[in-house]
């Protein structure tokens, strides 16, 4: 049984975070210099990173079924937002997943479907505070929401994966998309994914560990849902 309540409970903690103004009508740099932003992060994360935690304590009672890791952007990444031209300068693009949150589910894609639909719709503030935006490119595919509870504070992200696109996501991003454009490329990671998405279902009634279960869980180390 998924807490999402008690997971929404500890969402809307981190999202008590209060920068002062609006984050998304903050169009000006004016009054704002790197510095600040980098402050800001680190006080942002100083006064969340114990919810965010909460979550991962309330995840590690059902672990068998659902992974949780959750990271904050680093000060690198917000520096290269920060001097790209071609990006829109309000605050709130620059910060757009100053939290990720990711949870890997031992399901498949139509079931994984559906736990971000009933995520949606515990909302306490309603659904229309979720803001769906999937990715799927080159292989890579994952469930994402963008949350924002509130006007003053920065947008979470959160993503939901099956322990297929734990084993292949991270592995395109560290090996392929950061280093590689070529068509060949790409056209290997569409079909590494297509290759584990027709692996074969084990015999019906046979104690029989998926092979899809076995990778992911020598990739993390653990019996059961374990790290990222």
């Amino acid at each position: 049984m998924i807490p999402y309540k008690e997971i929404w409970d500890n969402i809307g903690l981190i999202q008590n975070f209060n920068v002062g103004f609006n984050v998304k009508k903050n169009k000006s740099y004016i009054d704002l210099t790197l510095d600040d932003i980098l402050q800001i992060k680190d006080e942002f994360s100083f006064d969340t990173i114990e919810y965010a935690q909460n979550i991962d304590a309330l995840i590690t009672n059902i672990s068998e079924y659902v992974d949780y890791t959750f990271r904050y952007k680093e000060d690198s990444s917000i520096t290269r937002n920060w001097f790209n031209d071609s990006m829109p300068k309000p605050l709130y693009k620059i910060l757009n997943d100053l939290l990720g949150i990711r949870f890997i589910f031992k399901s498949n894609r139509d079931e994984l479907q559906k736990i971000r639909e009933t995520f949606i719709i515990t909302c306490p503030l309603g659904p229309d505070k979720c803001r769906i935006a999937d990715l799927e490119r080159d292989g890579y595919q994952g469930l994402h929401l963008y949350i924002k509870l509130k006007n003053n504070t920065f947008p979470i992200e959160i993503q939901f994966w099956t322990r297929t696109d734990a084993l292949l996501n991270q592995y395109l991003r560290d090996s392929i998309y950061t280093r590689f454009d070529e068509p060949d490329v790409l056209n290997y990671a569409t079909n590494l994914r297509t290759w584990l998405e027709q692996l074969p279902s084990v015999p019906i009634n046979h104690p029989i560990k998926p092979y899809v279960d076995y990778l992911y869980e020598k990739a993390f180390q653990t019996n059961c849902v374990g790290a990222d």
